[in-house]
């Protein structure tokens, strides 16, 4: 049971959709627990389901936030670590069950989307082991071969070109389009800079 427990943190492995399930909702009411605690309990603030989506109000700007504000949010970030890991590694271990490509645990970072594939992930059947070898990372890319490295350093290369291009498109994006200096552009962006170059 214990070593089952230390599984559930590693990106080696797949899991089946019933226990992805039930470990994903058990911990993501701890975790809502754990957050309306800490919020009430410490900071004297009150904490709901629809907080995840709006924790500082619709206005709310990360230029504009109080200091206080700032320390409550530093310290909801600090707790979310540990269920993000779990949560990016359950999801890479039911993606590799389901035989389905692995970078598609880049909407688990996507708001609305990621509870759309969760559920999704929870209903789709496991595949058989040679579905699975063609499924990781991308099933079917023959045609991409010649442009995929062989090396170490061709794959650093490649990495480090392609989190490049990405998070500079998805800066310009933020900044020159939507106008939004907010979470996604300094929490979510530098954390999936370092995903998308070990994915690719």
């Amino acid at each position: 049971m214990a070593s089952r427990f230390v599984d559930l943190w590693r990106w080696q492995g797949t899991i089946d959709r019933k226990s992805y399930a039930v470990v994903g909702c058990s911990f993501f009411i701890l975790k809502y627990f754990l957050d309306k605690f800490v919020a009430f309990a410490v900071f004297g603030r009150p904490w709901f389901l629809w907080s995840y989506w709006q924790p500082f109000g619709p206005d709310a700007r990360v230029n504009a936030i109080h200091p206080d504000t700032r320390v409550f949010a530093g310290t909801l970030l600090v707790l979310a670590i540990p269920f993000i890991w779990l949560g990016v590694t359950l999801t890479v271990q039911r993606l590799r069950d389901a035989g389905k490509p692995l970078w598609l645990v880049v909407l688990f970072f996507v708001p609305v989307i990621n509870l759309l594939f969760f559920f999704l992930l929870c209903a789709m059947e496991s595949h058989s082991v040679a579905a699975l070898r063609q499924a990781m990372p991308w099933p079917e890319t023959r045609m991409l071969d010649r442009w995929i490295p062989r090396s170490g350093i061709g794959a650093a290369a490649a990495s480090i070109g392609v989190t490049i291009a990405i998070g500079s498109m998805f800066t310009v994006l933020g900044t020159e389009v939507f106008r939004s200096y907010g979470w996604g552009l300094f929490v979510a962006l530098p954390f999936c800079l370092g995903l998308f170059s070990v994915l690719v």
